[in-house]
């Protein structure tokens, strides 16, 4: 397919010398240049699909060069980025050095935030609103979009409050696609879902309207009752009422899908004073059948977990302690997060192609909550034992972590983890690797490959961070002639800061120890072994570090 129309965009105002036929034949381009160039990698593929011709709406009625554009969650933000003059280098879209899988404004002055799955979307759009107002910015338009499951964090719904507060003109754009990365639940999906009636209620609206008109003015006893019947039909109809009664006026459904629809709810409502909430329905791989039914990627590896909430993981800890197997949480899938006295989002290390988004601070944060215990993946089986022996087994917390690397280095994962005990694998006198988490399968062959060199190195599995297996790390401290420490997490209060603290606290020298890690700043995106490499977090890497420490040892 050629892109006729999508190679001509330098920027969103090309739009607007569109006609609406045109318009349809560029969401069908940008579609296709979506399945070319997403289909053959890990990608958030039919939540993009499934935003197309909204995208194409905003930037035809918005001019966001003056006015204000939050995408979130992020993930959604393909289109916009092929909008907004970004078409040349899509190719390189989650690849290292190319294009960010979110809002970047590194990249374009179109993209305000980096905004992942925080639900922060109306918070920030607010502060920037009201910014705005401070600095008499007038006629400036502020608008996020809010969907793809970002909608149930909690954070949405202080900001709706503080919005309604402040009565500040606000258009938050509800993309209800009735999807998360997996089919939503509970109660505000309920209460959503009923909005999926409201074509009659609508129709309703237009009727009453037609009949007012016809009759002469009765007095404010009328108007008052009209409301009410007006707030009732709403309520018993559709979800608008949850919104209305925070404050924000609400307008929709609308269809997500046509074009000519979208504009003309955005003409209607670009103006309205106050806070507006436009309620938009899409689908999750809008045109493409086979991502609508694999719905996050097209890559090896498709996620259907649940939206991970700080509610859903309390509630699911309570459940567990209660006996309840961790497999059942999360639509069956193994790597359910267990936390006790941890509120912060996970994140899982150096990650495939998402970049900032997914780093990895979290350990050194754990490291600080009292009573709790830290440890590294787990495959799949060994976190339903291990589960077990959490949350039956111990008053304690632990933090368990599940990793893409994980499947790869299943033998080397013990059985019985109860007993808090570092795995010594090898054991050398030249020197030792102290490998937490997903490297220790790295740290054998960098072993192996040393000791074919002539250079005792052993290796120490350390399962657990914390507490620290003291006993056999600082026999490693005191018998070796290095140590090198190896995680997959940040240097800054990582474990082997741990090891440094432990082997001072007893008193042992430290000069010989090494840590490997991730530096303390953020990771950008690439594939996972690239950005290893560029680390030394790779066999090559922890060669190279095992030689200049033996060197330094030897001229000692």
């Amino acid at each position: 397919m050629t892109f006729e129309l999508l190679s001509r965009i330098a920027s969103p105002h090309n739009l607007r010398d569109f006609s609406e036929e045109q318009l349809r034949r560029l969401a069908a381009e940008i579609r296709e240049a979506l399945c070319s160039v997403c289909a053959d990698r890990t990608a958030h593929f039919a939540s993009n699909l499934g935003v197309v011709e909204l995208c194409i709406a905003l930037h035809s009625v918005f001019d966001f060069e003056k006015d204000r554009l939050i995408w979130d969650t992020g993930h959604q933000i393909y289109p916009h980025k092929l909008i907004t003059g970004r078409f040349a280098e899509f190719d390189s879209i989650r690849r290292k050095g190319g294009l960010m899988g979110y809002p970047n404004p590194a990249e374009s002055d179109f993209d305000l935030f980096m905004t992942g799955h925080a639900g922060s979307s109306v918070s920030t759009i607010l502060g920037m609103k009201t910014a705005d107002d401070l600095m008499r910015a007038d006629g400036r338009k502020a608008v996020a979009v809010l969907g793809d499951g970002a909608l149930p964090s909690g954070v949405v719904f202080e900001a709706f409050n503080n919005a309604a507060g402040l009565k500040k003109d606000l258009l938050v754009i509800l993309n209800d696609n009735k999807m998360g990365i997996c089919p939503r639940v509970g109660g505000l999906a309920e209460t959503l879902d009923k909005a999926r009636v409201a074509p009659f209620y609508n129709g309703l609206k237009r009727d009453v309207a037609w009949l007012l008109n016809k009759l002469p003015v009765v007095g404010e006893s009328m108007e008052h009752a009209l409301a009410q019947f007006k707030d009732a039909v709403k309520g018993f109809l559709h979800g608008g009422m949850l919104f209305e009664e925070m404050g924000f006026r609400y307008i929709g459904p609308v269809d997500g899908h046509d074009i000519k629809a979208l504009r003309r709810y955005l003409e209607l409502v670009k103006d309205v004073r106050g806070p507006v909430l436009l309620h938009v329905f899409t689908e999750k791989g809008h045109g493409f059948e086979l991502v609508r039914t694999g719905l996050h990627e097209c890559g090896e590896r498709r996620d259907l977990l649940g939206d991970e909430t700080r509610h859903s993981r309390l509630r699911a800890h309570s459940r567990h302690v209660r006996g309840q197997c961790t497999q059942q949480d999360s639509h069956g899938d193994s790597r359910s997060i267990l936390r006790h006295g941890d509120l912060r989002k996970p994140r899982r290390r150096v990650r495939r192609r998402d970049g900032k988004e997914r780093n990895a601070a979290d350990r050194r944060h754990l490291q600080y909550v009292p009573s709790t215990r830290v440890r590294p993946h787990l495959p799949r089986g060994r976190a339903s034992e291990s589960a077990r022996r959490v949350l039956l087994g111990s008053s304690r917390s632990r933090r368990s972590r599940w990793t893409d690397a994980s499947r790869r280095i299943r033998q080397h994962i013990p059985a019985l983890l109860s007993q808090h005990r570092a795995d010594g694998y090898e054991w050398g006198t030249d020197g030792m690797f102290i490998a937490f988490g997903t490297l220790f399968g790295e740290c054998v062959r960098a072993a192996a490959k040393l000791r074919s060199e002539g250079l005792d190195v052993g290796v120490i599995n350390a399962r657990f961070a914390k507490p620290l297996d003291t006993e056999t790390i600082l026999k490693a401290v005191e018998d070796c002639g290095f140590v090198i420490t190896v995680e997959e997490s940040t240097l800054c209060g990582g474990f082997g800061s741990a090891v440094l603290e432990a082997a001072n606290d007893a008193g042992l020298h430290t000069d010989h120890i090494k840590r490997l890690g991730i530096p303390d700043r953020f990771i950008e995106h690439g594939e996972r072994a690239e950005l290893l490499a560029d680390l030394g977090l790779n066999v090559e890497g922890f060669v190279a570090a095992a030689h200049a420490m033996s060197s330094i040892e030897t001229k000692l």
